[in-house]
């Protein structure tokens, strides 16, 4: 007679194949067998698609086929968490994804705060972006802005900028150009250079 116990287990990583995503896993329970390559469930496997990676050594449950006694014939259904390693925060409004890289995705929902934390580099490349918000801050050491037009501010709006260095628009410095013309009286300069 097929148990529960049969049909749900625990199992530890020995391998991952991210090409199928599939596992190989030790089963302790089964004498300390090995199974061979198992499918990992995903939320979505088609054209929307999911991956998430195992770690050798995590600790995941899988369940067999009730009617068939092969190793092989299993799926992932997902990693418990447990003394050894706990969840990464215990707050009920927030959903956290923790990188091993020690990138820290974040989402509160109690305060609608979003965040995302990467010690590396974050890319976000599409036709049109827009950051749009009552106050925009962005603070860096160095901060570039390459386009092929650049168009700061419209006509109602109030750009001040603070700082030292120099603006320089078709070869024009801001702070070292000259102007010629110049005498006394109501007149006007010629153009900067």
């Amino acid at each position: 007679m097929v148990t529960l116990k049969d049909v749900f287990v625990k199992g530890y990583v020995t391998a991952y194949d991210p090409s199928t995503h599939t596992i190989r896993a030790v089963i302790p329970g089964r004498d300390n067998k090995t199974t061979g390559p198992i499918q990992i469930l995903e939320k979505n496997s088609m054209s929307t698609k999911h991956q998430h990676p195992y770690s050798i050594g995590e600790q995941v449950v899988i369940i067999f086929d009730p009617e068939s006694s092969n190793l092989n014939e299993g799926w992932v259904l997902g990693s418990p968490y447990s003394s050894v390693d706990i969840p990464p925060q215990t707050s009920p409004t927030v959903e956290t994804a923790v990188f091993s890289d020690g990138t820290v995705v974040s989402m509160d929902t109690a305060n609608s705060n979003l965040s995302v934390n990467c010690p590396g580099t974050v890319t976000v490349k599409a036709e049109t972006i827009r950051l749009q918000g009552s106050t925009v801050t962005i603070t860096a050491d160095t901060l570039g802005i390459n386009g092929t037009n650049t168009t700061f501010g419209g006509s109602s709006s109030n750009l001040n900028i603070n700082g030292t260095g120099d603006v320089v628009v078709n070869g024009i410095s801001l702070v070292s150009h000259v102007h010629g013309g110049v005498q006394s009286g109501g007149s006007s300069t010629s153009r900067p250079k």
